[in-house]
């Protein structure tokens, strides 16, 4: 097998994945702790 020169510095490395708790279990503090999590995301 023939090693053929290459680069490593052309590959896009994702970023880790980001992961958040919630200390709530009811539907609706689920879904504004949600929504407070997305919010600085989309600006």
């Amino acid at each position: 097998m023939t090693e053929i020169p290459h680069s490593h510095l052309k590959f896009d490395i994702p970023a880790p994945p980001v992961l958040y708790s919630l200390e709530a279990w009811e539907r609706e503090p689920i879904a504004q702790g949600i929504r407070r999590i997305k919010e600085p995301a989309e600006r």
